[in-house]
């Protein structure tokens, strides 16, 4: 199937439930941090995200209702620039919401491309958003290295360990990994998208 070719109509969600699924993905990278800190659920934090993207109508669309909700929830990660930038606060936001939206476009072409659909989401949704931490923490404007999938997961010393050998993106691939074997648990049970 070619990268292009929109989900097949039975697959497709509306768009109040693809931006809910978007909502219910920063609702769980939100409180996963402090001061909530409800840090398991940062291992669930890709999969609204990344089912969204597989089930948006339009790719287009996807990529308007992800960044509009993820900047809504950079802007609250990210308000204690207020007193610092009151203009630069909502451009960072924008800029990190950015990441979001590459991440559900990859998964969607990831996902439809006839050379990586029947690769699992274990592998792929750890690989795409690693690969996007790396590049936001360590190679654009000198790395923003803050609200890493991995850093929650310092209340769980066996994989805070971890980082020891693989750095903090270790911790992030087998958080990555455990909400792409969700997702592969989802495709498999019915959710659409090919069997593996």
């Amino acid at each position: 199937m070619p990268a292009s070719e929109p989900p097949p109509a039975g697959d497709r969600y509306p768009w109040w439930l693809v931006a809910t699924l978007v909502a219910v993905h920063v609702v769980l990278f939100v409180v996963a941090f402090p001061p909530v800190g409800l840090w398991p659920l940062i291992v669930l934090a890709p999969v609204p995200l990344a089912w969204a993207a597989l089930r948006a109508p339009t790719t287009r669309g996807l990529i308007l209702v992800v960044v509009l909700v993820q900047w809504i929830g950079w802007l609250w990660l990210q308000r204690w620039l207020v007193p610092v930038t009151l203009v630069g606060y909502p451009l960072l936001a924008l800029y990190l919401a950015g990441y979001a939206a590459i991440f559900a476009v990859l998964m969607r072409r990831l996902a439809r491309h006839r050379r990586t659909t029947r690769w699992p989401m274990a592998l792929l949704v750890p690989v795409t958003w690693v690969g996007l931490e790396t590049l936001r923490g360590e190679l654009i404007f000198d790395g923003y290295g803050w609200y890493l999938l991995a850093h929650p997961l310092i209340e769980l010393p066996v994989l805070a360990q971890s980082a020891d050998l693989f750095g903090t993106y270790g911790p992030s691939a087998i958080a990555a990994a455990v909400a792409g074997s969700v997702l592969d648990g989802l495709r498999a049970r019915g959710g659409g998208g090919s069997r593996r």
